[in-house]
């Protein structure tokens, strides 16, 4: 049995997407208390159970369209490589285990919280996926239901500032990922994806050129509020620059060079975008830590 073909299944590479669950530890100054890190890692893992519960949902949601699909069809239940039956299991356990470790070893409202994205991701698959503009929204709750996870894990509240700039983002990605779908010229966008048949491309770029100052202004403003520098320091609006780079670095990309738009590809494979991170991630830590 490879295992290979049940990590793909699983979507181990979207796990990524999990690691918003630490912004509440870094932002609060305490990522090196190693007792709080020890709750974010493990809640971490048990809420990466739980997405790739969903990935598996999704895929068999999608199995007759994934098989006539030019790049899906050769994903591992398309492909007829893991059965039916052992991707629903597979499925079913990660689920269990997820929710298991939630309740046994977090308080109820991290468990409530993890419940809630279910039962919001499973009506994504079902209803939501299918209707545009509402099924980004939702995708961006996703993300803003990963941060709660995160500060209820270690009793730390979220600022609103973070709240705000993660359901921004997420909205952003979201939509560069419908941008992606509907530019990438050996798909079909309508059979890619349902909900596609309420956007244009028109309007897709037109909401990223609205999104992207609005992320930055916000970001800005939150480096320039006034409890926020008496609590991380003066210097904490250097770390802008880093961010207006990124996103300048995001829109030659999709505009200039007309690499798609799904940002998660691209931060895999630009090293200007890898470097905005690491010098934004770097500069942060420099100036919240030392």
């Amino acid at each position: 049995m490879s295992i290979k073909k049940y990590i793909q299944l699983a979507r181990l590479n979207n796990w990524t997407k999990n690691l918003i669950i630490f912004s509440p530890l870094f932002f609060s100054g305490k990522i090196n208390d190693l007792l709080l890190l020890k709750q974010s890692i493990f809640a971490f893992i048990s809420f990466s159970f739980l997405t790739s519960s969903i990935y598996i949902l999704n895929d068999y949601l999608d199995l007759d369209q994934d098989r006539t699909h030019p790049l899906k069809k050769n994903r591992p239940l398309a492909s007829g490589k893991v059965p039916i039956s052992h991707a629903g299991a597979l499925g079913l356990l990660l689920l269990i285990l997820g929710l298991g470790i939630m309740y046994s070893f977090f308080s109820t409202t991290t468990f409530y919280i993890s419940l809630f994205y279910i039962v919001i991701m499973v009506s994504y698959c079902l209803v939501f996926r299918k209707i545009a503009l509402i099924d980004i929204g939702i995708i961006a709750i996703g993300f803003v239901l990963r941060l709660y996870v995160g500060s209820s894990v270690i009793e730390i509240p979220n600022s609103n500032w973070i709240i705000i700039m993660t359901f921004l983002l997420a909205l952003f990605i979201a939509l560069a990922k419908r941008r992606d779908d509907l530019t990438n010229p050996i798909i079909n966008p309508l059979e890619s994806r349902e909900s596609l048949g309420g956007y244009r491309l028109i309007l897709v770029d037109s909401l990223i050129n609205i999104m992207v100052p609005i992320i930055i202004v916000s970001y800005i403003l939150y480096c320039t509020a006034e409890g926020n520098v008496a609590r991380i320091g003066k210097n904490l609006f250097l770390t802008s620059v880093f961010v207006l780079f990124g996103f300048i670095r995001y829109l030659q990309l999709v505009f200039v060079k007309n690499l798609g738009g799904d940002p998660i590809n691209l931060l895999y494979r630009d090293s200007g975008i890898q470097l905005a991170i690491i010098l934004w991630i770097s500069s942060f830590v420099w100036i919240l830590y030392f």
